[in-house]
C-alpha cells in the first residue's frame, strides 16, 4: 500500500485541506503526509477511517484508476501552481497526455452548426501539431471536442467521479479522464464550477467556442483570467447563441475568428468541401498553416 496516497486520502476524506496544510504542501517538495495527517486528525479529534481508505484504493486498482497526489511528479504542473489545487487527482486512461502541450476548448451545450464546423477544423489541425485538447465532457461543444480529437488525444475533466457515467463517447486509447472526486461521487451544482477551474488551469490558453450570457463556460474564463491564462473566442455571424462574448471581451479575450477563412454558399450539395448548416446554406471554413504557427507560438509558456 502506497503510504503517501493512504495519508493523502485520509486528509481528503476528512476535508482537512486547510490553508496551513496548503502552505506546507507548496513550500515542501516532499512533505510527510503521515505527520501532517496525524497532526490535523488529532487536533480536530477525528478518527482515521482506514477501512474506507483501503476500499477506495482497492476500487481504483480494480478499475485501473490512478491516484495522483499533489507531490507526485506526474501531477500536472499547471494545476499544481494554482492556489486552490486539489490535493488528489483521480485519472483513468492515457496518462502520458498529462505532460503534453494542451489547449482548453469550452462552450455551450447547444452549439450552432457553424461552431461544430469550427471545432472540426481546429481539432484537425491540433491533431497534426500534437496538441492535446482539454474540455469538460458535457454534451454539446465539450463532447464535440473530445470526439474530434483522435490524434494526440483529449483530456476530459469531470465534475463527478470517474465511475459515474453521464455522457458516453466511443472509447479510444488517447483519452484521459481526470477528476478531483472519489470514483463514485455524483455530480453536484458546485462541482461543475470547481471542475471549470481545472480546465482553465490545464492549458496556457482557453478557446470560448460559443455561449450565451449565462453560459457556465464563462466561469472557466474567469478562472483562466485569474490564473493569467490566454483567452480566445470565436465570433461568427451564423452563431446563434454567442452573447457571452461581451463578457469574454471584458476579460480581454482575443477574437481569433480572423485566423479562419469562411465562405458561405447556397445550392452546392454536391460539393464535399462545404458543410450544410441549415436553410439551404452551406459553409466552408479553412485554417492556414501560417495561423497555426501563430497559435503554437502563443501556446508557449
Amino acid at each position: 500500500m502506497n503510504s503517501q496516497i493512504y495519508w493523502a486520502l485520509s486528509l481528503y476524506l476528512n476535508n482537512l485541506k486547510t490553508k496551513q496544510q496548503l502552505k506546507i504542501l507548496h513550500e515542501n517538495t516532499n512533505p510527510d503526509f503521515k505527520q501532517i495527517a496525524r497532526s490535523l486528525l488529532t487536533s480536530k479529534r477525528i478518527n482515521n477511517s482506514s477501512s474506507q481508505i483501503t476500499q477506495i484504493m482497492e476500487t481504483c486498482t480494480r478499475d485501473q484508476i490512478s491516484i495522483i497526489v499533489i507531490t507526485d511528479p506526474l501531477y500536472p504542473k499547471n494545476i499544481k501552481n494554482i492556489p486552490d489545487a486539489p490535493l488528489l487527482l483521480f485519472a483513468k486512461g492515457n496518462l502520458s497526455l498529462i505532460t503534453s502541450k494542451c489547449i482548453s476548448m469550452i462552450g455551450t451545450r447547444n452549439p450552432s452548426m457553424v461552431t461544430l464546423i469550427y471545432i472540426k477544423t481546429l481539432c484537425t489541425y491540433f491533431d497534426k501539431s500534437s496538441i492535446t485538447t482539454v474540455s469538460g465532457y458535457a454534451r454539446g461543444c465539450d463532447l464535440a471536442v473530445h470526439k474530434r480529437s483522435i490524434g494526440p488525444g483529449t483530456i476530459a475533466v469531470l465534475p463527478h467521479g470517474i465511475l459515474i457515467k453521464k455522457n458516453t463517447i466511443k472509447e479510444h486509447f488517447n483519452i484521459l479522464y481526470i477528476s478531483e472526486y472519489l470514483p463514485d461521487f455524483p455530480p453536484q451544482k458546485y462541482t461543475y464550477i470547481k471542475r471549470n477551474r481545472i480546465i482553465a488551469a490545464f492549458s496556457s490558453a482557453t478557446i470560448f467556442l460559443e455561449g450565451g450570457e449565462k453560459s457556465g463556460a464563462l466561469t472557466t474564463l474567469q478562472a483562466a483570467n485569474k490564473y493569467h491564462r490566454k483567452i480566445w473566442f470565436l465570433n461568427h455571424p451564423l452563431q446563434k447563441n454567442n452573447n457571452g462574448i461581451r463578457q469574454v471581451m471584458a476579460l480581454k479575450g482575443i477574437d481569433i475568428t480572423f485566423l479562419f477563412t469562411s465562405i458561405t454558399k447556397t445550392g452546392c450539395r454536391n460539393n464535399k468541401e462545404f458543410s450544410y448548416i441549415g436553410n439551404s446554406t452551406f459553409i466552408k471554413i479553412t485554417f492556414s498553416d501560417l495561423y497555426l504557427k501563430w497559435i503554437l507560438l502563443a501556446l508557449r509558456d
